[in-house]
């Protein structure tokens, strides 16, 4: 579990590229964009993927933005179950929720630090979404991370 603030930044990204970092990360959401239909045109033949994106922060860093990239619904890799269910939950959430992010691999887009969802199909492990919506039964530390988030949820997000 990393703060914010820690993640690597992104001269060190550029520079172990084409190497992917993925950490989790435990944060509060503050936006979440409507879904956006994009074409893959370098692709034969091309292929149409939805993407979300939403803003997180934490009590060390706000203005993180992690992409999710989703088959559409209607296509074979969208009837996928982890699909399914990454954009059911993403469908759910709403700005200040506590979320439990897992496999958030780091990229850089002009100069910036940047998540973005990991799919079955390349890595060993999809990208998760866990709502954290009561206080969650985990290990002390997660509790602890939890409520530094909360309080700063709570002053900052609304």
């Amino acid at each position: 579990l990393v703060d914010l603030a820690r993640l690597p930044n992104a001269a060190h990204l550029d520079r172990i590229y084409p190497q992917t970092v993925a950490v989790d990360v435990l944060v509060a959401i503050i936006t979440i964009s409507a879904t956006k239909t994009v074409t893959l045109r370098r692709r034969t033949p091309e292929v149409e993927m939805d993407i979300v994106e939403v803003l997180f922060g934490d009590e060390t860093r706000s203005g993180f933005t992690v992409s999710f990239w989703l088959a559409p619904p209607n296509s074979a890799r969208g009837k996928d179950g982890d699909v399914q269910q990454l954009r059911k939950t993403l469908g759910e959430l709403r700005a200040g929720d506590l979320v439990l992010v897992r496999n958030i691999a780091l990229h850089t887009w002009k100069g910036l630090v940047c998540g973005q969802s990991l799919a079955r199909r390349w890595a060993r492990n999809s990208t998760m979404l866990i709502n954290l919506v009561d206080r969650p039964t985990v290990s002390e530390s997660l509790l602890l991370k939890w409520e530094r988030v909360k309080t700063w949820r709570d002053a900052f997000v609304g």
